[in-house]
């Protein structure tokens, strides 16, 4: 249940604050950085489940045509819980880059259906303008939202920093 209202909320704010920044700054998808980071702590089943939240709320309440969002989202949240379940249990730099991954991969679908839909583009415009900056900022937020959502994915850690100590080298906390 707070996976979904956490969903909804993500979705308000990325369609409604988030689009009224000026065009120069970035803009973190908030939604795909929640649904890659929790598929990257708990897994592909988990991830999808969040995938299909989000993007439905997205789909409803964004622009852009109706089950794109689900279906870019379905598939990164499936390449990052794969990423994840490679490991025995989730480290801090992994999930990042099942972050980066999940959403490199979701905007390069982006970029396909407006490419096959006769929309006129640059790939290489579009790499280095759209894809891989969007990337790098989801990857830059989830550094800052992994911890939180790690505490809620193990029902509330006692040490909130645990995950960071668990994933960092030794000497940075003696």
């Amino acid at each position: 249940m707070l996976l979904v209202l956490g969903m909804l909320l993500a979705a308000v704010l990325q369609t409604t604050v988030l689009e009224t920044a000026p065009a120069s700054w970035p803009h973190p998808d908030v939604v795909a950085v929640l649904v890659f980071a929790w598929a990257s702590l708990k897994g592909r089943l988990s991830g999808l489940r969040a995938a299909l939240v989000g993007g439905l709320a997205l789909d409803v309440l964004g622009s852009q045509p109706p089950g794109l969002t689900v279906v870019t989202l379905l598939a990164g949240a499936y390449l990052a819980g794969w990423l994840r379940e490679q490991l025995a249990e989730p480290v801090l730099a992994v999930s990042v880059l099942a972050v980066i991954c999940g959403s490199f991969f979701a905007d390069l679908v982006q970029a396909a259906y407006l490419a096959g839909s006769g929309g006129f583009l640059s790939w290489r415009a579009l790499l280095l303008r759209g894809v891989l900056p969007a990337a790098a900022s989801n990857g830059l937020v989830s550094v800052a939202l992994l911890p939180v959502l790690h505490g809620f994915a193990e029902g509330g850690e006692r040490e909130p920093g645990g995950f960071l100590r668990r994933t960092l080298p030794g000497r940075l906390w003696r």
